[in-house]
């Protein structure tokens, strides 16, 4: 019997090529600001929580602090029961090994040539200078302080799952182009200008099994998925919870959280992605798309 396991991951998640493995790398926005300084009380807003999502009809697990995300919220078409993630290596179990390869940056501002799903529409480290992380942050000991939760995947096929959007002044969604500026909103010199991957998905071949198995490297924190031989769907995500189950619907704003990604390139924050809400867009979203708005991952490696 042989399935596939969907990796749905939004939010701050850098993917990072490890020799032939993936690693997704969760920031700890929870605890620090992008300049590693103590995230004070009361900055929901800027709290990030890393969770592991799944179907709770289909999850098995010990682990405690698990709450329900609703449909509603927009993250999936489905409840999903959500596991707090705190300083852990996780991996997925009854996968073959194959060597990753990820695709590169696509040359095209809009989706014509280039299909709506390839993975090279992810933002990419590469473009602000930023591409190679710290030793820290592939190395056998959890990085603390850096990182929340890591995770590998050592066989998988990459695509974009949802392009980035945004409201426009005609109140109707539109699939806009995003620039590198900095904090104030000077664009980076030379920047390009194109639609970005607000998720990524990895979808994980299964094979000889009917239950999959999320390992964590804590006691009692593996999350076991049986669909009984059907595909599955998880979701790796790094948002601010507050936002999650609350979301604006309003016109997209700079994505300021996207300076933590520096951190793991042992750099100070620079340029951020910039949503251009009135020049040239890529029409509208079409249907599946009604995400709730969440920081872009990005690529490390080039």
């Amino acid at each position: 019997m042989s399935f596939n396991l969907s990796l749905h991951i939004t939010g701050l998640c850098g993917i990072v090529p490890v020799g032939d493995d993936v690693l997704v790398v969760l920031p700890n926005a929870r605890d620090y600001d992008p300049y590693g300084n103590t995230l004070p009380q009361g900055e929901n807003l800027d709290r990030h929580i890393p969770l592991l999502c799944v179907p709770p009809d289909v999850a098995t697990s010990s682990r405690g602090g698990s709450f329900l995300i609703p449909k509603s919220s927009g993250l999936a078409p489905m409840d999903l029961l959500a596991f707090p993630l705190d300083e852990e290596d996780l991996s997925v179990s009854i996968v073959k090994p194959v060597p990753a390869s990820l695709r590169g940056p696509v040359g095209e501002s809009c989706p014509t040539m280039t299909k709506n799903n390839d993975f090279g529409w992810i933002s990419n480290m590469a473009d602000v200078k930023a591409e190679t992380v710290l030793p820290a942050v592939t190395a056998g000991p959890f990085p603390q302080r850096l990182l929340l939760a890591r995770l590998t995947v050592a066989n998988g096929v990459w695509s974009t799952d949802i392009l980035a959007w945004s409201v426009l002044s005609d109140q109707k969604k539109y699939i806009i182009h995003w620039f590198y500026a900095d904090m104030d909103g000077s664009p980076m010199p030379g920047s390009p200008s194109r639609a970005i991957a607000d998720q990524v998905i990895v979808d994980i071949p299964v094979t000889d099994a009917s239950e999959v198995t999320l390992n964590s490297n804590k006691e009692n924190s593996d999350v076991m998925l049986d669909g009984g031989g059907n595909d599955l769907d998880a979701y790796l995500i790094n948002v601010p919870l507050a936002s999650l189950l609350g979301a604006q619907t309003g016109p997209r704003g700079a994505e300021m959280h996207f300076a933590h990604f520096y951190r793991l390139a042992g750099k100070p924050p620079t340029w951020v992605p910039t949503p251009d809400l009135t020049g040239p867009n890529c029409g509208p979203p079409g249907k599946g798309t009604e995400l709730v708005p969440h920081c872009p991952p990005a690529r490390f490696g080039g």
